[in-house]
């Protein structure tokens, strides 16, 4: 079963008992999730079923910070992933020990063949560690990762140590510093085209990566500078929400300064995937962004109109917006490397 019939299966009864038809509801969000057009007709259907869904289940809710969903948790994914056979790109494991001596594993798949390849490392959102089986979905079933993967890459789902109850840890950091260099010694990996790709949470510590390692480049969605900056700290993780909606009130001169050295020590290029809906546009637009360009950092700026946080992975996005990220990466990422991947054709 795919996650998009998965998806449908899930959400016919919730929406027949908002009174739509759920056949319908159904079929139109297929003919959305495959990039075919709607008719204005359709979409007003379609998102008047949504948004009755929403209400119907937003008392269920009630605790959940809505404005974080596609960090790691909560995702909406529509668009269908490229199913490569396991038998054709097999899920391996990979151990690494972190420079304090913890213990971390990612999971990763790579084209047929010998190789070398390059490799793309996807750290994903949230403060929690992932399990096996989270990384695993993610191999077989996020648009974003068997895109990649059909195109060539080496794909690796990375993790990290908790930092709930210390936000500033360098623990995830020093983890995922292990997982990059235990990824330049797998015999299928060019050891010079290992890219570092984070959202949200994870897009922090990419960006503390770029200053760390010298990755071919990093590719950051939506990142929570937040955390990079030094803004948000144990004691105020309360008001996160507020503090990246209202940043200004937050960004002291002083962390204002520890910004820019920190990002003054970057030693790769930085593509940085945003949207204009989740309230980190504030933080960086307006703060972060200006402290790249005093710092003098190598960096693009693509925006993506109308999408939600977590849309470089698939959260909420449409098929036409995964292409174009898929697509923005490679045309970034790739004259940086020193082995081009090589497309294939998965097998039936």
């Amino acid at each position: 079963m795919t996650r998009l019939l998965a998806v449908l299966l899930f959400l016919t009864p919730m929406v027949a008992q908002t009174g739509f038809d759920a056949d319908r509801v159904r079929a139109l969000w297929t003919k959305e999730a495959r990039g075919e057009t709607l008719t204005a007709e359709e979409r007003k259907y379609l998102d008047a079923a949504r948004a009755a869904r929403k209400a119907r289940t937003s008392g269920q809710a009630a605790n959940n910070d809505a404005t974080i969903r596609g960090d790691g948790s909560g995702e909406t994914v529509r668009v269908p992933p490229v199913r490569i056979p396991l038998d054709q790109s097999p899920i391996e494991t990979l151990t690494a020990t972190a420079e304090d001596g913890g213990a971390i594993e990612a999971l990763w798949r790579k084209p047929p063949g010998p190789g070398p390849f390059p490799a793309i490392i996807f750290i994903h959102g949230g403060l929690d560690r992932w399990n096996t089986r989270r990384m695993h979905n993610q191999l077989i079933g996020n648009p974003t990762h068997t895109r990649l993967l059909a195109a060539g890459y080496v794909v690796v789902a990375s993790t990290f140590r908790s930092y709930k109850d210390d936000v500033q840890s360098r623990g995830p950091i020093l983890d995922n510093q292990a997982v990059v260099a235990a990824v330049r010694t797998l015999d299928a990996v060019d050891a010079e085209s290992v890219t570092v790709f984070g959202g949200s949470g994870g897009g922090s510590i990419a960006l503390e990566l770029a200053g760390l390692e010298s990755p071919a480049a990093v590719v950051v969605g939506e990142p929570a500078t937040v955390l990079y900056t030094g803004m948000l700290t144990t004691g105020a993780y309360g008001p996160r929400i507020d503090m990246m909606a209202n940043p200004s009130k937050y960004f002291t001169p002083e962390i204002r300064t520890n910004a820019v050295a920190k990002l003054r020590a970057v030693r790769c290029p930085i593509l940085v995937l945003h949207g204009d809906v989740h309230p980190l546009k504030e933080m960086n637009n307006e703060l972060f962004r200006p402290a790249m360009d005093e710092a003098g950092v190598d960096y693009e700026w693509k925006l993506f109109p109308g999408q939600e946080h977590g849309f470089y992975t698939g959260h909420k996005a449409d098929l036409m917006t995964i292409e174009r990220v898929v697509s923005e990466i490679r045309q970034f990422v790739e004259p940086k490397l020193q082995v081009q991947p090589t497309a294939f054709t998965p097998g039936p």
